[in-house]
């Protein structure tokens, strides 16, 4: 290799690595910090009735059903945000991006730390090979762009830290062994996939520090067991979340086993997208549900195998076997067992997952090409990530572009369609809105959401009939909405069938028990609905 070239790549990944990764975030990112509030942003932020919190102890609390439940340090950076920004969303998407930023350094510092302590020749170039890629990554905007999934954020920092702190541990206990444990805890009271670190943690010693698990135990025994007791928060949080239906062991929808089934398929389609950022989709509702393993049997198998593969190298203390492994505990907490209905599979898990295959494919790169080609290959696929990233932030510019692009890479999602025909009525175009609302029920007829729009969409249209025909589907559909049956009662007060509207207001009124103001409307309308009859 050129000595001038070999001499610039020492100085790029030397003392600068930091500033350059920095440069590749921010850079990376620069478009991406005016796009609205949306998808779970609405629940987690904008509907947030804890926003501003009433006090202090509020300022960890988060509706129930959305993203911040039972994740108090999550819930807290939004009472801040909102304490600073208000509903500005600029500030909001500067923060994802500072912890974004905080991540990849992370990721720099443990990856140099780690190789620097295994005698590897060039680890300061595949670490900052690892942090760059890794930064600039289009399969990570997701988890970035997405507000309500500043969790994976936090989560995915407090994981690196944990393992970076216990690797400074080995030179100085006292004060990185207290801050990994701090990490640790910070970690599971912001999402429970952090329930796999201290299990990681003790891998990590026994593979890169202590050589073995009996000189892992012997050495470092009051961390990982202090580790360990940080279990007993996230339970606690667990505990004392709601998330909904969209979380559930009991569920009828999706069972314990079909989830597992229904993973192999998305877990092959996650290592896709890694290979091949193409196609990203903000929203997968019309995701398949697997039934039995036969439906994914080659995904299944495929993974088997690397898990397998993965096991075997690791017992024999291969660094690529941890790599593998933990690649999979990321994920197991969201992509085995546990039915999480509300999204079976969503992109933003991959956000750390995604580092350990990253940083198998720079040690491949190193050790089995010319010294050359990693610095080939980080200045070639670098600027091209950087440059789809920038790419798919523009589809996160408007609400609108965001699902125009979900219905395009997932054209049977309803989810989407609806969502997009809210967008395209919340800009005016009334029209389009009504045809988006029309496909969603083509994917799924029952979608209680689509008629219901329509349902308003043709009361402003003053066409009665076609508006009550939507909302009765819709009300047959989800018969516990009161809002959509305050609305068919109301429409059907309006065209003088006052039986019909009597006998939904009367449900409404019984069931209202919380909101005065709607019981208000709901008695006011009954009783003219009970004058007329």
């Amino acid at each position: 290799m050129n000595a001038k070239i070999q001499s610039l790549w020492d100085a790029l990944t030397g003392r600068a690595a930091p500033l350059w990764v920095v440069a590749a975030c921010a850079l990376a990112y620069a478009n991406a910090l005016d796009g609205p509030f949306v998808f779970d942003d609405l629940p987690a932020i904008v509907l947030n009735e804890h926003l501003p919190p009433a006090s202090f102890t509020e300022c960890f609390a988060a509706p129930a059903g959305s993203t911040a439940s039972g994740r108090p340090l999550v819930a807290l950076s939004f009472a801040l945000n909102h304490a600073l920004f208000g509903t500005e969303v600029t500030g909001w998407h500067a923060t994802n991006l500072i912890l974004h930023i905080l991540t990849a350094l992370a990721l720099l510092s443990l990856a140099r730390e780690t190789l620097k302590r295994r005698g590897h020749e060039r680890g300061d170039a595949a670490a900052f090979a690892i942090a760059l890629l890794w930064s600039v990554h289009p399969l990570l905007s997701d988890a970035i762009n997405l507000i309500a999934s500043r969790s994976e954020l936090m989560v995915s920092l407090a994981y690196l830290c944990v393992l970076l702190c216990l690797t400074k541990s080995t030179t100085d206990a006292r004060p990185w062994s207290a801050l990994c444990v701090l990490a640790c805890l910070a970690g599971m009271v912001s999402k429970e996939v952090m329930v796999g670190a201290p299990l990681i943690a003790i891998a990590w010693d026994r593979s890169f520090l202590s050589g073995s698990w009996r000189a892992a135990w012997r050495e470092r025994r009051g961390l990982h067991l202090s580790l360990a007791s940080t279990w007993f928060v996230l339970a606690a949080c667990v505990w004392a979340s709601d998330r909904g239906e969209s979380v559930s062991l009991g569920t009828t929808v999706v069972s314990a086993y079909e989830s597992l089934c229904t993973q192999a398929g998305a877990i092959v389609h996650y290592l896709r997208l890694f290979f091949w950022p193409a196609a990203l989709s903000i929203d997968y509702a019309d995701w398949p549900v697997a039934r039995d393993f036969s439906q994914v049997l080659p995904q299944a198998l495929a993974l088997l195998v690397l898990g397998v593969l993965a096991l075997c190298r690791f017992i024999s203390r291969h660094a690529d076997g941890l790599l593998l492994v933990i690649f999979f505990v990321i994920l197991w907490p969201s992509s085995s067992l546990i039915p999480l209905t509300g999204e079976l599979v969503a992109e933003h898990r991959m956000y750390l997952a995604s580092a350990p295959l990253l940083a198998l494919l720079v040690l491949a790169v190193q050790r089995y090409l010319p010294s050359g080609a990693l610095i080939a290959l980080t200045l070639l696929f670098t600027p091209t990530l950087l440059m789809l990233t920038r790419a798919r932030n523009e589809e996160w510019s408007s609400a609108r572009a965001i699902w125009e692009s979900a219905t395009v890479v997932r054209p049977a999602n309803a989810r989407a369609w609806n969502s997009l025909g809210v967008a395209q009525k919340i800009e005016g175009r009334l029209e389009e809105a009504a045809r988006a609302w029309h496909e969603a029920l083509l994917h799924d007829p029952d979608d209680y959401h689509a008629h219901g729009n329509l349902g308003k969409h043709y009361a402003r249209e003053n066409d009665a009939a076609r508006s009550i025909h939507h909302f009765g589907l819709a009300v047959k559909a989800e018969p516990d909405d009161l809002g959509l049956r305050f609305e068919l009662g109301s429409i059907l007060l309006v065209t003088g069938d006052a039986s019909g509207a009597e006998e939904h207001l009367s449900i409404v009124l019984r069931l209202a028990s919380e909101s005065w103001e709607f019981r208000e409307k709901a008695e006011r309308r009954l009783a003219r609905a009970r004058q007329q009859r």
